[in-house]
């Protein structure tokens, strides 16, 4: 992975991760994950954040905890269908 990517996987796991504290969460497991990365999109949306921010936090966990699963839409299916609903509402820029 190159050293930009590397960063960048960083800044997003650090965010979703400091979202977790400041709403007293843990990660907890895989499903558990799911769930609260729903709750973390819509935050993120209602921030004017833009989807690829919210696959950017999946593929980041996925990369850097290979436990959780392979691939989004089966590691994490409630975060990836709100994904997907987010992507539907925010047009390409």
């Amino acid at each position: 992975m190159r050293p930009a990517s590397e960063a960048s996987y960083l800044r997003s796991l650090t965010a979703f991760d400091r979202w977790l504290a400041d709403n007293g969460l843990t990660a907890g497991t895989r499903e558990e994950v799911d769930q609260k990365l729903t709750l973390y999109f819509e935050v993120l949306a209602r921030e004017g954040a833009l989807p690829g921010d919210g696959s950017r936090v999946m593929a980041a966990l996925l990369h850097a905890k290979p436990v959780l699963g392979h691939g989004l839409a089966a590691s994490f299916p409630a975060a990836h269908r709100a994904l997907v609903g987010w992507q539907r509402k925010v047009p390409p820029r």
